[in-house]
């Protein structure tokens, strides 16, 4: 809803390391449980972890082996994550097993400079990506061989870089920005207006049960 109220902000706890950021987020839709890539202290690359929200803590799954900057889930539990600019192989698309964290790589993307983000579609079976600043990109992949690329010409104000997205039924996303507001847009392009005013950069958006 346009109206909304922060209800609750806490620091991810991870046993014996310093968490210094978050840089996605996605739900499990097989088990529910929420991951999410942790930048650490200390530690080269990020570290795929599962995030508890009943006490903020997190469970380390592995090491990605390099900067990765957003992930998605498919109905069927497929994880897929996407590198940023910062990485050694960047904006690059992955699949990430999620016991282990160990990754394949399945396609470059490459496209705008900066924003990395994914969402999975569940009702086309597509993974959109956003990426870019000054010049925002919108794409759809197929996530099976040839892993196709396709563009989609943007229709509206973009409000600057994307930062996380969650998929909301409809063929329309839930997306965060670089302006600490929301947009919903759709499948086809069309970006809605800006709204609401967040107290941090919001780098992923699982939805949960609120208890």
């Amino acid at each position: 809803a346009v109206n909304y109220t922060v209800v609750q902000r806490r620091a991810p706890i991870l046993t014996g390391f310093t968490v210094t950021g978050v840089n996605g987020a996605a739900k499990n839709p097989v088990n529910n449980q929420i991951y999410a890539i942790a930048k650490v202290s200390g530690v080269s690359g990020r570290v795929l972890c599962i995030f508890n929200p009943a006490d903020a803590t997190m469970t380390q799954v592995g090491n990605l082996g390099d900067n990765f900057a957003s992930i998605t889930f498919s109905p069927t539990g497929k994880l897929f994550g996407v590198t940023g600019d910062g990485a050694a192989v960047k904006e690059t698309l992955y699949e990430i097993n999620p016991t282990d964290a160990s990754k394949t790589l399945l396609t470059p993307l490459g496209n705008g400079a900066d924003g990395e983000v994914i969402c999975y579609n569940p009702d086309d079976n597509m993974i959109y990506h956003w990426s870019g600043n000054g010049t925002v990109v919108f794409e759809k992949v197929l996530p099976v061989p040839p892993y196709t690329v396709t563009n989609i010409p943007i229709s509206g104000s973009t409000s600057g870089e994307t930062f996380g997205a969650a998929y909301i039924g409809n063929n329309k996303f839930l997306i965060s920005n670089i302006s600490s507001s929301f947009n919903i847009i759709n499948a086809n392009g069309t970006w809605g207006n800006a709204f609401g005013s967040n107290p941090d950069d919001l780098r992923g958006l699982p939805f949960g049960t609120c208890n």
